[in-house]
């Protein structure tokens, strides 16, 4: 696959547990002492972005919030359910993504425009690989806590942008805030399709006049 857009993360397990319907325990790896948190969360946000607004920000799977807000009224969080999302839409627009984990190299990040970096944690010779790919013109979209000694206005709050090379770093405390999509609109692609690229060649899958459950393959 030659993906554009990429999700840097450690692999620490967290898809929503939280706010399970069938109260599956908040243990990431199952363990009674890790718990999911803000940092391991942060990927829903992202998940939001590139599909439009499909996913929602509150998990990755069926067992969502905004289901458990629906299905289970004892659920602790009273915030209102959207109603213009749908609840769980087997067709979910997409443009060209991939998942690496925190120790993924430099040869692999070769052809990505846009990277997020988020989670608990990201070893240095990634840290150095995402740095190169900026410079060579890529927009990284970090977690602060995540950007290291290489972006000088990490410590600034809110969501702020430094140019690299040919490249520029956004870094957030918030893959949500209206400033981090103002960066990558440009590539988030088109809303009615699932894209991906192989090489020379493209996969697009489209739904049939609306309807989420008939889908349209193009190559």
């Amino acid at each position: 696959m030659t993906p554009e857009i990429v999700i840097v993360r450690f692999p620490d397990t967290c898809w929503g547990q939280r706010y399970s319907i069938s109260s599956w325990p908040d243990r990431l790896y199952g363990a009674e002492n890790l718990h999911s948190d803000a940092a391991t969360e942060a990927w829903f946000k992202i998940w939001d972005l590139l599909t439009h607004g499909f996913t929602g920000s509150d998990g990755i799977t069926y067992e969502k919030r905004r289901i458990a807000m629906q299905l289970k009224p004892t659920n602790p969080d009273s915030s209102p359910v959207p109603e213009n999302v749908a609840l769980h839409p087997f067709f979910t627009p997409l443009n060209n993504v991939v998942v690496y984990d925190h120790l993924v190299g430099e040869s692999l990040l070769g052809t990505a425009r846009l990277i997020f970096l988020t989670g608990i944690s990201v070893s240095s010779d990634t840290l150095q690989a995402i740095a190169k790919r900026v410079r060579d013109g890529a927009t990284c979209v970090a977690l602060r806590s995540l950007a290291g000694t290489l972006v000088p206005e990490k410590s600034a709050g809110g969501t702020t942008t430094s140019l690299s090379g040919q490249g520029k770093w956004v870094i957030t405390d918030d893959f949500g805030d209206p400033a981090v999509r103002a960066q990558v609109e440009p590539f988030l692609g088109n809303p009615r399709e699932i894209r991906f690229r192989f090489g020379k060649h493209e996969l697009r899958l489209r739904s049939v006049e609306g309807d989420p459950n008939r889908i349209r393959v193009e190559v």
